[in-house]
């Protein structure tokens, strides 16, 4: 969305964004019984996690999108340092004072709707619609290839997660993280 966008463009692609977030939250839910033992966790607290952060992930992006759109790019400098330090700095509190992959991902959760909600803010507090055909056709169009990149780029640390043990696959998740 350009400079010109108005209210109603800004509030669709909140809109757009709290729908992605919710489907995919909502798929993380339906899966939680599958993919607890899939990623070798204790229980199922871990996988409750996700939806969280899941559901506030794409309002960000979509927030992101207006202030490079608006070409606010101060401010959406600022938005992503805070995303990055906000789930990391959670993430890593999370695992300091919980000591488990739970406690670790609710850490990152908290880290990620915090970032969200900053972004909110920065971005002027635009009230959520139903966003318009173009806007759909957009971000279809972009999205298939950034989901399929994201997936690869990211699938390496959850396959090691089933094929080394425990230790093993917390070390390469560490030097993945790193790497990235």
């Amino acid at each position: 969305l350009g400079p010109g966008s108005g209210r109603r463009e800004r509030g669709g692609a909140v809109g757009l964004g709290l729908g992605l977030g919710a489907a995919v939250a909502a798929l993380v839910l339906l899966a939680v019984p599958v993919l607890t033992p899939v990623l070798h966790l204790s229980g199922p607290a871990g996988v409750l996690m996700l939806p969280i952060a899941l559901l506030a992930y794409p309002v960000l992006g979509s927030l992101n999108g207006l202030l490079q759109g608006r070409q606010r790019f101060g401010a959406l400098a600022l938005v992503m340092g805070l995303d990055a330090s906000l789930r990391v700095g959670g993430a890593i509190t999370g695992l300091v004072l919980g000591r488990t992959p739970a406690a670790a991902l609710a850490g990152l959760a908290t880290g990620v709707v915090l970032a969200t909600t900053a972004a909110y803010l920065v971005v002027g507090r635009p009230r959520p619609a139903r966003p318009s055909g173009l806007l759909l056709r957009r971000v279809g169009h972009a999205g298939y290839a950034t989901v399929g990149l994201v997936t690869l780029v990211n699938l390496d640390v959850i396959l090691a997660r089933t094929v080394l043990s425990g230790h093993e696959s917390g070390v390469y998740a560490v030097g993945a993280v790193f790497a990235k």
